[in-house]
């Protein structure tokens, strides 16, 4: 897996559900990546292999409590 970062991964799910302009402004500035952390990583992994497929909402809801 190549290293995504929150802000990126923020932007993929906002395309199946709605992300707020004050959480992207958020996740603009994190540092937060797969390479660095791994709870976000272990939510990529997920994502990746349909867990979310049926709801992005709590996905979404998951990665902003990371900010």
């Amino acid at each position: 897996m190549k290293n995504v970062k929150i802000f990126d991964f923020l932007g993929e799910i906002g395309t199946y559900t709605l992300i707020e302009e004050s959480i992207q402004l958020k996740a603009v500035s994190s540092k937060i990546t797969t390479a660095n952390n791994r709870e976000f990583k272990d939510l990529v992994l997920s994502w990746i292999d349909g867990a979310y497929d049926e709801d992005p909402e709590s996905l979404a809801w998951e990665v902003t409590n990371l900010l």
